[in-house]
């Protein structure tokens, strides 16, 4: 790809986020409140299967390994990263496992919650919908009772509605795609196959449409960020990332300044970030159709 040094005015977002006033704010947050408050005043009530990842986690927390006995290499459980973040926050706090994995649980359902307002957001529900729909998902009997049996389906579910955060860009790159447009983002899934696109892949997580695969930074989990220097050697055509993992390294370097421009931003409450947003190289040519 060639480098274009035309300095161009950043474009306005075609979604941008509206200003929310203290009732929206505290309308957002209820359901939110009472996925946790639901889930922490039930309290842990652990399956029998939970106790096996509990006891993976508990061994790789104390350095015996990933292993459901000390010295034998058998995978016996079913959640591998759910068994990592246990093991991970379990040496960090006083909880136990059972207690510890409710708090997780209530936490990731309470982001559900939010990634559902947006949802029913882009399905053109209104206000006073999309809380419902979320309120409905905080107090449903069983998504509490799967919060509080100590096994992933929390952090399932929080994944599959938060891939919608990227899915949602889709309809918006679709028409502006053609059969060499590189995409370079996070691959979570789903994005390759709604826009057909070629997936530069940012973070190391193979993908069926991934043109090349690039090695999770030693200090990805530590900055969250894409890294600068894939961007500025592939040149992709669209970049597309949730804001908190565009780094300043990147977006307000020069070469970038001058060779992209935002043109689009959809609502994305997840891991931290308020939107994701979209950059296109300048010059690429790619309009969409006539409708």
């Amino acid at each position: 790809m060639t480098r274009v040094d035309v300095a161009v005015e950043e474009a306005p977002h075609s979604a941008a986020l509206p200003r929310l006033d203290k009732i929206d704010l505290v309308a957002r947050a209820l359901p939110a409140g009472l996925a946790l408050a639901a889930r922490l005043a039930v309290g842990p009530l652990p399956i029998d299967d939970a106790y096996i990842t509990f006891r993976y986690a508990r061994n790789l927390a104390e350095g015996l390994g990933f292993a459901y006995n000390p010295g034998e290499r058998v995978l016996g459980t079913t959640t591998p990263l759910w068994t990592l973040l246990l093991a991970s926050l379990h040496g960090l706090t006083d909880l136990d496992l059972p207690r510890l994995s409710l708090v997780l649980s209530a936490l990731l359902d309470a982001g559900t919650t939010l990634l559902l307002l947006c949802l029913a957001g882009r399905l053109g529900l209104g206000h006073g919908w999309a809380v419902l729909v979320a309120t409905l998902f905080a107090l449903n009997p069983l998504s509490i009772a799967y919060a509080t049996g100590g096994m992933e389906s929390s952090l399932f579910t929080f994944l599959v509605v938060g891939e919608e955060a990227y899915a949602a860009a889709g309809p918006y790159l679709a028409p502006r795609l053609g059969p060499d447009t590189v995409v370079a983002m996070p691959e979570f899934g789903a994005f390759g196959y709604v826009t057909g696109a070629r997936i530069l892949d940012t973070v190391g997580l193979v993908s069926p449409r991934a043109t090349r695969y690039y090695p999770l930074p030693s200090d990805f989990a530590e900055h969250n960020a894409v890294p600068p220097e894939l961007i500025r050697e592939e040149r992709p055509d669209f970049l597309v990332g949730l804001e908190r993992f565009l780094p300043e390294q990147l977006v307000g370097a020069e070469w970038f300044r001058r060779g992209y421009r935002s043109v689009a931003s959809f609502e994305a409450p997840i891991w931290g970030s308020r939107m994701v947003v979209i950059y296109e190289r300048v010059g690429t040519g790619r309009e969409p159709p006539d409708e």
